[in-house]
């Protein structure tokens, strides 16, 4: 029985020269110059996708080297001596093709390397193929390496991969390395018309356009492809046969969806999903080719000459450009990234019918973007520079813009109403009026408020007497008018100094909190001492400093200085624990004491827990009888706002002897000589902070550069409000 004879159009058509090779113009003219100059290399890399020449070439530079019709090294292997023929088949002697694929571990590497160390048997050049070269081991690369950088002077290697990356850097650098590119649908599409007219085979151009589609930039796979439609339909072949033979998207279907889509007709793109899945169309390659679509509207509403780009047909190309003008630029890359999204997740579903559906529904509702030139045109009352609306969809863009318009329009209404005098330059003046109406908003306004926080019940009062007042300076100062009155307001409760008198009995029992002074009492032999280690530490750690108030005694003991903390106040104990914070306190100790010591901080259980002196005395009883003195200084109008607080601390201690000389006199004499002692400590002051502060005073304090260090430093800290205000 006969072998059978036929050749695959693959093998059949293989380049035998260097001039046949399709699409690697660059790698072959380089190959050509360097065996006619005699200029070889001892090892070369090509590396491209499949089917686009790397072992074709690397057989045509094994000929090139021992075609013995010439003396040496040629570009032009005659083809028909022993050693091209040899060549050609597979079988020379001296050209070793191996598969790396298969023969990729040490030993065949070895073997390898015993071959290289004979010389050739009869050409001038033993040649070694490595095909799919990035599949050896690291132990094979490895091995090769010394014999590829300075292999014998008969030997040349020729490495073949898909996948450069994989090859060890170390291979690479000893190799002149070529990357093939993929072959163009133009080149792909007159070698198959070549080799068609050759085997007398009559296909359409359209049909060799979706080959050349379909192979993807592979010659050798576009081959295959036309040698698969030859055996099922012979020698005549139509576009309807390469889409049905080849499995793909009838163009009929893509330019359906699209219009579909550019209607905005949910219902038909359903219809159009249905009758897919009936004709048993793969619907994962319909979303692949919607993809190519697409883009190819893409390039059209793009580029002026698409036909460079596409190798469409005129027909094709003028659907596309019919369907492009309905849809913006913006449009199709939204459509683009919602589709290829999708695309992996319908090849992957169990039902991929749900997710083209699901899809091809999203992108027909997408509404489509306007230019915004047309925006802008719609706005100004004209009408869009685009002569047709975009993308079936423009109704409903359209519908969605003028909300946004009506509110602009909207908002010139009031500031007209605010300058109504000269329509059109109203915009002008009210921007204007709107920059002087804060300036009306007085400072002072926000400070009476919060003055009548305390007791909103007189709050209602002020605006009756109020009215005294205006008699006095009412045309010439406005705007100081008010501020007065507030002032007034608050000399209304004179009536009600009695509740005050009543509660400042309470008072002497919390000032009774004179654990403090019993404290300093204790540690009166290194008060002054405690005194002047927390003035030095304040100088670095102001806050930290605070704390050492904390302390029930402090004793020295040779050197060390020991601070006892009572068992109540074991967080500020532990703050001086700190290793940050005990060189601070090391130093403030030294500077004081003017030689070495090592202070210690203790925790005494037999002290008694410290009793908060301030916290008693915050609730401000006195100030009741404050607006006395206020009243009194309330001729000087400067001090309306921040120095009436400042003014208090007097008329607070004005107002003890008061109630002294009401009260008998036996039980307040303690709690009058309790005052002296916080003078030095003046917790008074503190008290009107809690009184509303003007604006200019707040900014004051925020620019401050000391309280925004002071700020810094209260991060992390234990310290509560009342502590830092004391």
């Amino acid at each position: 029985m006969a072998r059978p004879t036929y050749q695959v159009l693959a093998r059949k058509w293989r380049p035998q020269q260097f001039d046949d090779v399709v699409g690697q113009r660059p790698v072959v003219r380089t190959l050509v110059n360097a065996l006619q100059q005699q200029r070889l290399a001892h090892a070369y890399c090509f590396s491209g996708i499949r089917g686009v020449g790397k072992t074709t070439i690397a057989r045509l530079l094994a000929k090139g080297l021992n075609c013995r019709s010439f003396e040496g090294p040629t570009a032009t292997p005659c083809g028909t001596c022993e050693s091209c023929v040899e060549i050609m088949e597979g079988r020379s002697l001296d050209v070793f093709e191996r598969d790396a694929a298969s023969d990729r571990g040490i030993n065949e590497m070895k073997e390898l390397i015993e071959i290289a160390r004979y010389s050739p048997s009869r050409d001038r050049y033993k040649v070694m193929i490595l095909d799919e070269a990035h599949m050896l081991t690291a132990d094979a690369s490895n091995a090769l390496l010394k014999v590829l950088e300075e292999p014998p002077e008969y030997i040349v290697f020729a490495l073949a991969t898909t996948e450069p990356n994989k090859i060890l850097p170390t291979i690479l650098s000893r190799c002149q390395h070529y990357q093939l590119s993929r072959i163009s649908q133009r080149e792909i599409e007159e070698h198959l018309a070549k080799i068609a007219t050759a085997e007398n085979i009559a296909i359409s151009a359209d049909g060799l356009a979706l080959v050349a589609t379909a192979a993807d930039g592979s010659l050798r796979d576009a081959q295959t492809l036309l040698d698969k439609l030859i055996a099922f339909a012979g020698e005549s072949i139509d576009e309807a046969t390469v889409v049905d033979l080849l499995g793909l998207v009838d163009r009929v279907l893509l330019f359906r969806a699209v219009d579909l889509i550019a209607a905005e007709d949910v219902a038909g793109v359903l219809g159009l999903v249905n009758e897919m899945v009936q004709q048993g169309i793969d619907l994962h390659q319909f979303a692949v080719d919607l993809l190519g679509h697409i883009r190819n509207l893409l390039v059209v509403r793009t580029v002026d000459e698409p036909g460079e780009i596409l190798h469409l047909p005129v027909a094709d190309l003028e659907m596309l450009t019919a369907q492009a003008a309905h849809f913006e630029i913006d449009d199709l890359d939204r459509a683009f990234t919602l589709l290829a999204g999708s695309e992996y997740r319908i090849k992957m579903a169990e039902q991929p019918r749900y997710h083209l559906e699901v899809i091809l529904a999203r992108l027909a509702r997408m509404p489509r973007l306007q230019p915004v030139e047309d925006l802008i045109a719609i706005l100004q009352g004209g009408e869009p520079s685009g002569s047709a609306p975009r993308g079936g969809g423009g109704g409903r863009g359209r519908k969605t813009t003028p909300p946004k318009s009506t509110p602009t329009a909207a908002t010139p209404a009031p500031a007209a109403s605010a300058a109504p005098t000269p329509a059109p330059t109203a915009p002008e003046p009210e921007a204007e009026a709107i920059v002087a109406a804060p300036e009306p908003e007085i400072e002072p306004v926000p400070a009476p408020p919060p003055v009548a926080a305390p007791e909103p019940t007189p709050v209602a009062a002020t605006p009756e007497i109020a009215p005294d007042p205006e008699p006095t300076p009412a045309p010439v100062a406005p705007d100081p008018a008010p501020a007065p009155t507030p002032v007034a307001a608050v000399v209304e409760p004179e009536p009600s100094p009695e509740p005050p008198v009543v509660q400042p009995e309470p008072i002497p029992a919390p000032a009774v909190a004179e654990p403090a002074p019993v404290a300093e009492a204790a540690a009166a032999p290194t008060s002054g001492l405690l005194a002047k280690v927390q003035a030095k530490l304040s100088e670095t750690h102001p806050l930290v400093a605070q704390s050492l108030s904390r302390t029930c005694g402090i004793d020295l003991a040779g050197e060390a200085l020991v601070f006892r903390f009572p068992p109540t106040a074991g967080l500020f104990a532990d703050r001086f624990k700190d290793p940050d914070i005990k060189p601070a306190l090391r130093a403030a100790c030294e500077a004081t004491l003017g030689r070495s010591v090592a202070p210690r901080v203790e925790i005494d259980p037999n002290a008694p827990p410290p009793t908060p002196k301030a916290k008693p005395v915050a609730p401000a009883q006195p100030l009741p009888p404050e607006p006395n003195a206020v009243r009194a200084a309330s001729p000087q109008p400067p001090d309306d706002d921040i120095p009436h607080p400042a003014d208090a601390p007097p008329a607070s201690h004005a107002s003890p002897p008061n109630a002294a000389a009401s009260a008998p006199a036996s039980a307040p004499s303690p709690a009058q000589t309790a005052p002296p002692a916080p003078e030095p400590t003046p917790p008074a002051e503190p008290r009107p902070v809690r009184t509303p502060a003007s604006p200019e005073l707040r900014r004051q304090v925020e620019n401050d550069p000391g309280v925004q260090q002071l700020l810094g430093e209260l991060k992390g800290s234990v310290l509560s409000v009342e502590e830092i205000q004391e």
